[in-house]
């Protein structure tokens, strides 16, 4: 709404001082979105957040629909089908490659899950964020608990995880939950890597969370430790180690960011 008016305030005064002929709808698209970008700019700066690409999908939708309202109040005296020709000949050259890749295999991953686990079983999710769509696709009777422990597994809470990073030994409810799962006969699920590390060298020392001279905050020593303590508590524990296939449809890979591999543990030593 806000981005609106600024559009349609800036539109009536260049409306009012033009002497060329363009109609008012494509002044509003142009400046509203030239103000989109650049706003959208400042968002994403003041978010301070690693971007990738799926960021700019909102962007993109935006500009779309503005040019729409270009090309429906322009003709651009029969220009128009052949402009229209030559972005969708881009948008499919560059999303072409990338049209049968899967962007994430927690749905196949939580099906398998679903089908082998049962209550009083854990299932354990590594990278936090991928519990969010790990609990969307899993509808099992286990518990799902992520590394850091979130109990809200429907948005990205950072201010949890941030919770988290400032809470001394934050992750040793994942550990008891665990235990008392491999005590009972149960089994632990794990939808992601573990490093199942046999060394006996002390884990790093976690120090209190700071920000950075850009204003950031780094949880990847917190992930690593944390992790790192999950994989030895099983691997010191557990009597059984092993994976669990998930078969990816014939003629399509998975993106990278969400390529997670599943396991289950079991037993207590």
């Amino acid at each position: 709404l806000g981005l609106g008016w600024v559009g349609a305030v800036a539109v009536r005064a260049l409306w009012q001082r033009s002497s060329v002929g363009v109609p008012a709808p494509v002044l509003f698209a142009a400046v509203t979105l030239v103000v989109g970008f650049v706003v959208y700019s400042l968002f994403l700066r003041a978010l301070n957040y690693y971007t990738q690409p799926w960021y700019y999908i909102t962007l993109f939708a935006f500009s779309a629909c503005a040019l729409d309202v270009v090309f429906g109040a322009w003709p651009l005296r029969g220009l128009r089908p052949l402009v229209a020709l030559v972005l969708l000949s881009f948008t499919v050259a560059m999303s072409w490659k990338e049209l049968p890749t899967r962007h994430t295999n927690v749905d196949l991953i939580a099906a398998q899950i679903q089908r082998l686990s049962e209550e009083g079983d854990i299932v354990v999710v590594p990278r936090w964020e991928c519990a969010i769509s790990f609990s969307r696709y899993y509808h099992g009777k286990a518990e799902v608990v992520s590394i850091p422990p979130i109990q809200d597994h429907r948005v990205h809470r950072y201010d949890l995880v941030l919770k988290q990073m400032k809470t001394p030994d934050a992750n040793q409810p994942v550990l008891d939950r665990m235990e008392k799962a491999l005590r009972s006969g149960h089994r632990v699920f794990f939808a992601g890597t573990l490093p199942f590390d046999a060394s006996d060298a002390p884990l790093p020392n976690l120090f209190p969370p700071y920000k950075d001279p850009h204003g950031r905050w780094h949880k990847a020593p917190y992930d690593a430790v944390w992790k790192l303590q999950t994989g030895r508590f099983l691997r010191a524990h557990a009597t059984k180690v092993g994976g669990i296939a998930v078969a990816v449809p014939p003629g399509s890979e998975v993106q990278q960011f969400e390529n997670i591999e599943p396991g289950v543990v079991e037993g207590w030593q």
